[in-house]
């Protein structure tokens, strides 16, 4: 059962970053459709549930211990190397996403050019390469509890308000930014872009757990929660989306509303979030970038000089933009994975896992 647990507050802990907290990922994928969006929040929870406990599942009977490994059995041993290549470009767009949430999330409280907060954000980052970065980023897991807290609250806030009628609430809702041009393609997108980023991360960890049953089922509890929080937080945004109309990052503005006190301590919560995502993908990315010859620091610093300068395309259209370019890329690991799955449910899951290349 700790296993099981372990397993399934890590897919959190991954899911549940800054750009999930700031609720701008969620009004694009899901509430810009309306009703249907939230049944988006379903489909991509089934989705979660599905491919978390397969990925753990090939992780734990296949013993994978290191990332090169877990490249391996995604891609093959020859295209490993290049698809190493496109998740680490993968990566630099995610690190932008981050650094751009942090000047538009400071830029919504106190006004000056998100520019500015991206600037410190970016600076930040590329500093903390030089202390122990593991220390650093496991504030994500104390911050994880917080984001759980932040929808339970605004839940019983929204339920607690008048609701405006569906016709209104679907009409405010398609006039918000659209991540795909289907609900359902939406849904998927989703889905497909967080895998892309997590799935050698999962093989990882499936892979410290040996017995494959509660490897499973980690994956199964944590895909199920993290659709839990999902569908929470996309339905307290559609309800309050004429409340949240234009605003870069609507959690922020919505518990404002709700009170000053939480809307100051949801503004650090964020930013912390944003802070350890970025400071995570950036070490990651430089940590590769050593392997031609260039140090930590340095490659820090040119990661996040570009992903600064990539930045100024602003938060809301690099969410538009970026992870539904990665969702759709993504697909190929998503395909490979539900492959994986059904060939093993045709040997009625007695047999071990036969590696699958995409």
């Amino acid at each position: 059962m700790k296993d099981v647990v372990r397993l399934g507050a890590a897919f959190i802990g991954l899911m549940v970053g800054g750009g999930f907290a700031s609720g701008q990922e969620v009004v694009q994928f899901f509430d810009s459709f309306g009703p249907y969006g939230l049944l988006g929040t379903v489909v991509s929870g089934a989705f979660f549930m599905l491919l978390v406990m397969e990925l753990y599942t090939i992780g734990s009977q296949l013993r994978i211990t290191t990332h090169q490994q877990a490249m391996t059995q995604l891609f093959g041993a020859r295209a490993s190397k290049a698809a190493d290549i496109i998740l680490s470009l993968f990566l630099l767009c995610m690190i932008t996403v981050m650094i751009a949430g942090s000047g538009a999330s400071i830029q919504q409280q106190f006004g000056p050019p998100a520019w500015v907060g991206s600037a410190i954000m970016a600076v930040l980052a590329c500093l903390t390469m030089v202390l122990d970065v593991r220390r650093i980023v496991s504030l994500i897991g104390i911050m994880t509890p917080l984001v759980f807290l932040m929808v339970i609250i605004m839940l019983a806030y929204s339920l607690r308000q008048p609701i405006a009628p569906m016709a209104e609430l679907t009409q405010a809702a398609h006039q918000q930014p659209h991540a795909a041009g289907h609900w359902l393609v939406s849904a998927v997108l989703y889905v497909s872009y967080n895998i892309a980023g997590a799935a050698a991360v999962l093989l990882v960890l499936g892979g410290q757990v040996p017995d494959v049953r509660l490897a499973r089922w980690g994956g199964l509890a944590g895909g199920g929660a993290f659709g839990l929080l999902l569908a929470g937080l996309a339905f307290v945004l559609f309800v309050q989306v004429d409340a949240i109309r234009g605003a870069a990052v609507p959690t922020l503005l919505l518990a404002g509303r709700i009170s000053s006190v939480f809307g100051a301590i949801l503004l650090p919560v964020i930013l912390v979030k944003l802070y350890c995502s970025s400071v995570g993908m950036t070490y990651a990315l430089s940590s590769r970038l050593e392997e031609y010859g260039l140090s930590r620091l340095k490659g820090a610093a040119a990661i996040t000089a570009c992903a600064w300068v990539m930045s100024q395309l602003g938060f809301v259209m690099l969410v538009k933009a970026v992870y539904p370019m990665i969702g759709y890329c993504g697909l190929l690991i998503m395909g490979a994975t539900l492959l994986s799955f059904l060939r093993r449910r045709r040997r009625g899951m007695a047999g071990g896992v036969t590696p699958t290349r995409v």
